[in-house]
């Protein structure tokens, strides 16, 4: 190979998704090695303005393609044939069977995955065994954010920025971040706290992000203890004064809201899924069971902030070399750079 090695990384929008996010800090870590660096975003209409400036920033092109599957198809297809990208990285699920495409026009190329959930495909199941069993046979490497994953892929954990700061709590603040989707139940959420508010009747519940449930839920729920945000470039700003990030997945992987939160000293409270309830610093709850998860919920809220502080810095203390974003880029720079040294690629089989 000669010539500056050329990386892609295809997500699912530039928005406040962590997978997302994950690529958007590997194609600045491409960037910073001095290989040119390509983001595809699938969903249009989802991209937040501060994302696509901070990338285009730094001349790391990005492509955004159309409404429909066909056209984004084709569109991925005329983009990969005219780049001729070295390695194309995937994330989630669209990304994933739009990749196909591009290994089609350029064989060359080298594919590799992440995979950020502990369940693929889970609304198609054609789909999730024909675009598993391709990638089995022609992705040079699967890669997973978490030992929780299935499959027994080789584990580069993701990461986010560490801070030794402190930050006040405002008293009965619950914070929701996540894309307003089915699989992140966020109308749990707020029955959830609709009765935790029995025991906290000062109970503010913030919810952040957008997605296709956003309009359902907002004229639904238009009451004065729900602040509706949207979509924003960073949720940072909510989690540093709420108390609570409160989760209601019907799977996870490795969140990156969940480590924000502990950056942020937020205690958080998940339903008892394996991927959370490993982490360590999650509180869980039966899946579905509202009244343990209100009662966990009200019992944070009133624990004394000193003491409930004080156990959130301890776990962040621990847990920042694990979870740091610097090692997370380093370690996948180094997959690329074996990678792009075999020109056979590394095959990894199911």
């Amino acid at each position: 190979m000669s010539g500056k090695p050329r990386i892609m990384q295809v997500v699912g929008s530039l928005g406040i998704g962590g997978a997302e996010r994950v690529g958007m800090e590997l194609a600045h870590g491409a960037s910073n090695l001095g290989w040119e660096s390509f983001v595809i975003s699938a969903t249009v209409g989802r991209n937040i303005p501060e994302y696509c400036e901070s990338l285009g920033s730094r001349e790391i092109n990005i492509f955004e393609l159309g409404e429909r599957l066909p056209r984004k198809a084709w569109e991925l297809m005329r983009i990969v044939k005219r780049v001729k990208p070295d390695i194309v990285h995937v994330h989630t699920e669209l990304p994933e069977l739009l990749a196909i495409f591009g290994k089609v026009v350029r064989p060359d190329t080298i594919l590799l995955r992440t995979l950020h959930n502990t369940v693929s495909w889970p609304k198609h199941k054609v789909l999730e065994y024909s675009v598993g069993a391709f990638y089995s046979m022609f992705a040079s490497m699967t890669l997973a954010c978490a030992e929780a994953v299935p499959g027994n892929y080789p584990v580069v954990a993701n990461g986010v920025s560490w801070s030794e700061e402190s930050f006040r709590k405002n008293p009965f603040q619950v914070a929701f971040v996540g894309r307003m989707v089915p699989d992140k139940n966020p109308e749990s959420i707020i029955e959830i706290c609709r009765r935790a508010k029995q025991e906290c009747p000062g109970l503010v519940l913030h919810m952040v992000g957008g997605g296709e449930l956003l309009d359902y839920l907002r004229p639904r729920h238009s009451v004065e203890w729900i602040v509706w945000h949207g979509p924003l470039p960073s949720a940072d700003p909510i989690m540093r004064f709420s108390k609570v990030l409160l989760l209601a997945s019907q799977y996870e992987g490795l969140p990156l809201v969940t480590l924000e939160a502990l950056v942020d000293l937020t205690s958080v409270i998940g339903p008892d899924l394996a991927s959370l309830r490993r982490l360590g610093w999650i509180d869980c709850y039966p899946p579905g069971d509202y009244d343990t998860a209100a009662n966990l919920v009200a019992a944070t809220l009133n624990e004394p902030e000193d003491s409930r502080a004080r156990k959130m810095r301890e776990i962040r203390d621990r847990m920042r070399s694990t979870y740091s974003i610097g090692g997370m880029v380093d370690k996948y720079l180094a997959v690329y750079d074996s990678l792009l040294s075999d020109s056979r690629g590394i095959y990894s089989k199911k």
